[in-house]
């Protein structure tokens, strides 16, 4: 779990980059084609019957390649390949079964940063699983 999520913090982080001065990548960029380095914050939280224990934190760094549709973003020296669209002000990342949305906290043509605040829950057998994932990414040409 913890790879995909930064899997999807890299490829999130550089789609924010391309959406240049604005948050639609549609109206402020020429090519959606390109290279971005980034870089980010992640903490994933695990909640059960109201008890918290963080699971992961750290920091995450590689760099993602973007194509009109698709992006490979390496870290760690491994490279996952996923596809991004944007709609609503949001960045959206899927590989495989796995889907991150990303907001667009700013943007210009060199910069852009991105933040997803996510909790997922299940319930078996009576007991509750909260998963939250909070990742803020750092996108730069």
């Amino acid at each position: 779990m913890t790879k995909q999520f930064l899997f999807l913090s890299l490829i999130a982080a550089f789609l924010l980059v391309f959406t240049g001065c604005g948050k639609n990548p549609e109206k402020t960029l020429p090519s959606k084609d390109g290279k971005w380095d980034m870089s980010g914050t992640y903490t994933i939280t695990t909640s059960v019957t109201g008890l918290s224990d963080q699971v992961a934190s750290g920091n995450t760094s590689g760099t993602a390649v973007f194509t009109e549709t698709t992006v490979a973003i390496t870290a760690n020296g491994t490279t996952d390949n996923a596809t991004w669209s944007y709609a609503d002000e949001k960045i959206t990342i899927t590989s495989g079964a796995d889907v991150a949305v990303y907001s667009v906290a700013s943007a210009s043509s060199k910069k852009e940063e991105w933040h997803r605040d996510e909790t997922v829950s299940q319930t078996v057998l009576g007991i509750t699983q909260s998963v939250r994932t909070v990742q803020h990414l750092t996108l730069t040409r």
